[in-house]
């Protein structure tokens, strides 16, 4: 699984990369607070590296939602208290990947600015 989300990752910058990298304002407005003052070639990388990190960032809300709902769905369904331990800790365990999605992301655009 960590293999297969390794290379969804890399096909998804890859393809953003070549997407043209013309980010929406809605994204690149952190980037502006962050960044200041950049010269023009900077500009573009950086807004190439908003894009895919926007990117990521809205796939993997997107999961995130998809599987909190099927764990709810399962603790919701589980008759046993393991079963509903399992589904509470499936739970936990998206919020804390989408936090470390979040926080990731905005590092690595701090430090591109940096």
């Amino acid at each position: 699984m960590n293999k297969l989300a390794c290379l969804l990752a890399a096909f998804l910058a890859v393809g953003f990369a070549q997407a043209g990298c013309d980010p929406s304002p809605n994204c690149l407005n952190s980037v502006k607070v962050m960044c200041g003052e950049t010269t023009p070639e900077q500009k573009e990388y950086i807004k190439c590296w908003a894009e895919i990190i926007c990117g990521l960032h809205q796939i993997g809300t997107i999961l995130a939602l998809l599987f909190t709902v099927i764990a709810g769905m399962r603790w919701m369904m589980a008759e046993d208290p393991q079963s509903k331990d399992n589904a509470k800790r499936s739970i936990i365990y998206i919020l804390i990947g989408l936090l470390l999605l979040f926080v990731g992301g905005n590092v690595i655009l701090y430090l591109l600015c940096a």
